[in-house]
């Protein structure tokens, strides 16, 4: 008669495949709209119905498993699932004093996702004895993404045009594979078998070249941070590993040494080593817009210190913080960094939770990764030998951490924190199993229907109809964008916004809809909606403006201007754009001191937008090139604003 132990390791490979699939949501070719929801939905709608699929077969074959699974007796799991819940309904409760309600409770079902993943996977770890369902999963994961990335580079027509497509493809994975790829080693080094330990190695070097060639400095370094720790805890403390270890540590060098030198001498393609010496982004602008989101997130977690924003928030609240910050700061830096992007996440995991949840929040949210490692230091003193898995499990764990400090995807992308409470479980289970604790099968019939089973099914259900609800939103936008008759695109806009109260990218294509056919009251109202749905940049704001102008609002047109400029009171851009309004209105003293506080700030740029405002792009073209004190249009920024004040080619009609 077959065991518990062989109903659940039976079935590892199918188990493994689905989960790996749907971790790799984002690389589905699915129409979406450019005007995506503000929250990501699609791997957490994929990975919500394999987990729903995968517990109703395991609920099916064994009576027991949905209890099994909520059963925690060990201390530790205890301690971190309560923590992690705390978390989860802190999160739920922020909706209470959110900006937007809807956001929170999104941050807490993608929680609760993290929750049943980390005690699905410790009790088939410790039910099953053995890693399959792990290194399945993983090995999937990153063999698919190093193969498909290596394609892209093989067939890559012009990497120019295509950097920010690729480094955004594989950036979104490149955390993920960072946590997972110090495992694979440790199990490819642990495996009995040479055939099992060549596929588990391949695995990790494919998954390591996807990072590579994601071009992501923070994941490159926490990935040479997580097998550093691997890597050398397993040649100085498992002896019995130490020859693997040093032949996988070499192999592993040369592929690291060899992918970047080959790139950056022998390729016109850079290697990620360039863009981290400057040489590939002299400019260094992502690193100093990461410096500036930091201190807004800074100054907004100053401002609500116990309760936050409310999770999910940091985007919405982003500009009231930037306003405040730019008071006490008012030229530092000296320019607007990121006045043209959208800025949703904080781009530091612990500070971004800070800002939204408070102190509260932050001691929730560390609390069981405190207790792990208090687990770790206290079987760290009584000199317990770790098996090499346990140092892996604790190398992803740190690649993801320093990963966390300058990501903005972290636990925010369901496939990030899904691995990572992957290799969470993995270690809790490892360190149980030090201390002695194991888990023993229940061999009592439990009821069909149990409090536990109508909890999960409950559950699974919400989140599957919320993150729906998103993707079908999505789906409006789209068919509404396609839509010729404005009457249909705006049933469909509504319809999209009651299904996804925050989606603010939705008013913001409405908006584009009404303006493109002169409707400029009913832009400005949509527009307004989009703004303070988390839309507010300089270009949204000088639209907004505009549309006012048009429909003969100026009031309304010189408030936006003065919103505006005090978010951004640095922006050439919107200075300018504002001293040509005033003119416009008679009012030419308010005007000239507009010009010179842009001048002030950038005598070139204020020079530059005032040519192309004046005379157009063509000649402020030509009179760029006879005055160097006057900046080409090409050199004006925001880049994506010099766009809308373009002359039209002959024969176009104007707008």
């Amino acid at each position: 008669m077959p065991t518990t132990n062989d109903k659940i390791i039976r079935n590892d490979t199918w188990i493994a495949a689905l989960i790996a699939l749907s971790l790799l949501g984002l690389l589905y070719p699915l129409a979406r709209p450019r005007a995506m929801s503000e929250s990501p939905w699609l791997v957490e709608f994929v990975s919500t119905a394999v987990l729903a699929g995968i517990f109703a077969f395991h609920a099916i074959r064994d009576k027991g498993f949905v209890e099994r699974l909520f059963t925690v007796r060990e201390p530790l799991t205890r301690w971190i699932v309560r923590f992690m819940a705390l978390f989860a309904l802190w999160s739920l409760l922020s909706a209470a004093w959110a900006r937007s309600a809807y956001l929170p409770i999104h941050h807490a079902l993608l929680w609760g996702e993290y929750i049943v993943v980390f005690l699905y996977f410790r009790e088939r770890i410790s039910t099953a004895h053995n890693y399959r369902l792990v290194s399945y999963t993983f090995a999937l994961v990153a063999a698919i993404l190093g193969i498909l990335a290596i394609i892209e580079y093989a067939t890559l027509p012009n990497f120019a045009t295509l950097e920010g497509v690729i480094r955004l493809r594989y950036g979104a994975y490149s955390e993920l594979l960072v946590t997972i790829l110090p495992v694979l080693a440790a199990l490819g080094i642990c495996a009995g078998r040479a055939k099992g330990r060549l596929k588990l190695s391949a695995a990790a070097a494919l998954g390591w070249a996807a990072v590579m060639l994601s071009l992501s400095k923070g994941a490159f370094i926490a990935g040479i941070v997580g097998f550093g720790i691997t890597f050398a805890c397993i040649i100085l403390f498992a002896a019995q590993y130490r020859r693997r270890a040093f032949v996988s540590f070499a192999v592993w060098l040369v592929l690291t040494m060899g992918v970047q030198v080959g790139f950056s001498v022998l390729s016109p393609i850079p290697a990620t080593v360039d863009y981290i010496s400057g040489k590939a982004d002299v400019t260094r602008g992502t690193a100093l817009a990461r410096v500036f989101v930091w201190k807004i997130g800074t100054q907004m977690a100053a401002e609500h210190p116990f309760v936050g924003v409310g999770s999910d928030n940091f985007g919405i609240s982003f500009n009231k913080a930037r306003e405040h910050y730019r008071i006490g700061h008012p030229a530092d830096p000296p320019d607007e960094p990121v006045s043209d992007n959208l800025i949703e996440r904080g781009h530091n995991e612990l500070l971004q939770v800070t800002a939204e949840l408070g102190l509260v929040g932050l001691l929730l949210f560390v609390a069981p990764f405190l207790v792990l490692a208090w687990m770790f230091l206290k079987s760290l003193s009584a000199r317990k030998q770790f098996p090499p898995v346990l140092w892996a499990a604790l190398g992803g764990m740190a690649a993801f951490l320093v990963s966390s400090m300058v990501s903005s995807f972290s636990f925010r992308l369901a496939q990030n924190g899904i691995a990572f409470f992957i290799v969470f479980a993995l270690a809790a289970v490892e360190l149980r199993r030090l201390r002695g604790e194991e888990i023993h099968v229940e061999s009592a019939v439990t009821p069909r229907i149990s409090f536990a089973g109508v909890i999960l099914s409950v559950y699974l259900l919400l989140s599957l109809i919320t993150l729906g609800s998103k993707g079908y939103a999505e789906q409006c936008v789209l068919a509404a964008g396609r839509e010729h008759e404005i009457e249909t695109a705006s049933l469909l806009y509504e319809r999209a916004v009651r299904l996804d109260p925050a989606y603010a990218s939705a008013y913001l294509q409405r908006f584009g809809r009404y303006y493109a056919t002169e409707d400029f009251a009913s832009a400005a109202v949509h527009l307004r909606k989009a703004i303070d749905g988390g839309c507010g940049v300089v270009l949204t704001y000088s639209a907004l403006a505009a549309s006012f102008e048009k429909s003969g609002q100026p009031d309304s047109a010189d408030h936006v201007f003065d919103e505006a400029l005090r978010i951004y009171p640095r922006s050439v851009f919107l200075r300018i754009r504002y001293s040509r309004f005033l003119t416009d209105i008679n009012r030419q003293a308010d005007s000239a001191a507009q010009f010179a506080i842009a001048r002030a700030i950038d005598k070139r740029q204020a020079d530059g937008w005032s040519n192309l405002f004046e005379i157009g792009s063509v000649r402020a073209f030509y009179a760029a090139r006879e005055n160097r004190e006057l900046a080409a249009p090409a050199e004006l920024l925001p880049e994506a604003a010099v766009l809308e004040y373009l002359d039209k080619p002959p024969g176009e009609p104007l707008k």
